[in-house]
């Protein structure tokens, strides 16, 4: 009954544009390559228009003609490195869009970053969670476990973390303590919650794998019964990737995305990566 009204409350209030938008992309996956093209040209024509407002690049644009071919528009402008959105940042920010909040990048390129989002990005990244997780039959509400290690502190993080797993009916578990009363833990934590999904940093997962094996635990966590493990934020290596494939006994797929974009690109059964166009 519980998970009932939480995917109620997901599908019918949470986000709501959300149900229609996957039931768009379902259809649109199927189109042609040429639609696909077609519609990214279109939005690229959009993004320019808005960057119009945006001070660094307003001057950059000015007096370019973008809606013929919008590639050779993008072209003219130069490639940017982290450091110069850091030391420039009021000047990336397009003032007639409403910040909704701050978000942080992971810094795997050893340089970490604020930026301000609005409610697009949330948008964006709901709709996208839900699109591909529909591949391996999730659905909204299902209970997952998250094996999450990026710092959460001050008392309203921690309550929107609260919230957030509580609404979605994931428990979500440290990730960097990989240590074997650590893990012990941790199994008992996904014993007790039951998933239906695990969604998580590669390396740990992979450990995790390790540790079930060699604690000849690998019938339990096939009774788990698990509709796919999600592996995301680092390279996950074939050998590491059949291992967690073996222990669980089921599909293991990786996503590949960014804080400040949502998902770029996700997995099929087949093991191929299909970029996510319509981010």
């Amino acid at each position: 009954m519980i998970t009932t009204i939480r995917k109620k409350i997901l599908n019918d209030f949470y986000r709501s544009e959300a149900k229609k938008h996957v039931s768009e992309l379902q259809k649109t996956q199927w189109n042609s390559m040429e639609n696909h093209v077609n519609r990214q040209l279109k939005k690229l024509a959009k993004t320019l228009e808005l960057a119009r407002s945006v001070p660094y690049y307003s001057t950059l644009l000015s007096g370019t003609e973008y809606n013929s071919d919008p590639l050779v528009a993008l072209k003219k402008l130069p490639i940017i490195d982290k450091q110069t959105i850091i030391n420039n940042e009021n000047l990336f920010i397009n003032p007639w869009i409403k910040p909704k909040g701050r978000g942080t990048t992971s810094g795997t390129t050893g340089l970490m970053s604020s930026f301000s989002f609005d409610e697009t990005l949330l948008d964006n990244s709901e709709t996208l969670s839900r699109f591909f997780k529909g591949w391996f039959g999730i659905e909204v509400g299902d209970r997952g476990l998250k094996i999450w290690g990026r710092p959460i502190t001050g008392y309203k993080d921690k309550l929107h973390l609260f919230l957030s797993d509580l609404l979605r009916g994931m428990v979500t578990i440290d990730g960097w303590d990989l240590s074997s009363d650590s893990l012990q833990n941790k199994w008992n934590k996904i014993i007790r919650s039951n998933p239906a999904y695990i969604y998580g940093y590669a390396t740990s997962i992979s450990t995790l794998a390790k540790w079930i094996e060699n604690s000849e635990l690998q019938s339990t966590a096939r009774d788990l019964g698990l509709k796919a493990i999600i592996c995301t934020s680092e390279t996950l290596l074939k050998s590491n990737k059949q291992k967690i494939k073996d222990v669980f006994g089921c599909p293991v797929v990786e996503e590949y995305g960014a804080a400040e974009s949502s998902i770029i690109a996700h997995e099929c059964l087949d093991g191929n990566f299909h970029i996510a166009s319509e981010n």
